[in-house]
């Protein structure tokens, strides 16, 4: 039987239907490869699933023009947040029909406490006009929010519960933002 770490088959493993390498030299690499495959399960892991949840939660509402955003139907809308610092993962929350959202890293609510830049997606599907063509997604809000580089959205999340109010403005003639 061959010798898995987190369900993976180490790759020395099956050698002789699943019996361990006979050579000193094999078996030293064999467990090597195991220990890095384990620990690097351990860390996925732990990244993902965390160690007991999130300790800090973010919530708001995002308007356009002062008014909530309105989702639903063929419009979808997304609130990402992506660490400053390399100590946290980013996290996301989609957009409700009244313009609120909540934040999820992976598939925990909450998220890790620090600086994030914050970017914001609101695109609307449009069918195909032929058949057999794609579907493609006309964005409701100006392209400079979906960048971090360029959104000028910042939040620093505390232990505990946040809140994020973000207001988007659409260009209008005139307004060169």
């Amino acid at each position: 039987m061959p010798l898995t770490v987190c369900g993976l088959f180490s790759p020395l493993s099956d050698r002789k239907n699943g019996m361990l390498p006979r050579r000193r030299s094999e078996r030293r690499v064999f467990c090597a490869l195991d220990r890095v495959t384990l620990a690097g399960c351990a860390a996925g892991l732990l990244a993902v699933g965390g160690c007991g949840g999130m300790p800090a939660t973010l919530s708001g509402q995002v308007t356009l023009n002062g008014e909530p955003v309105e989702t639903g139907g063929d419009v979808r809308g997304t609130v990402l947040l992506q660490p400053k610092e390399s100590n946290g993962a980013p996290a996301s929350g989609s957009i409700d029909d009244q313009g609120r959202y909540q934040v999820l890293t992976g598939n925990q609510r909450g998220l890790t406490p620090g600086d994030y830049a914050v970017t914001v997606s609101l695109v609307k599907t449009i069918p195909p006009q032929q058949e057999g063509a794609m579907p493609w997604a006309e964005r409701l809000i100006p392209p400079r929010y979906t960048s971090p580089a360029t959104s000028g959205l910042e939040v620093t999340v505390e232990p505990g519960g946040n809140t994020f109010d973000i207001s988007l403005e659409r260009r209008t003639p005139g307004n060169n933002r």
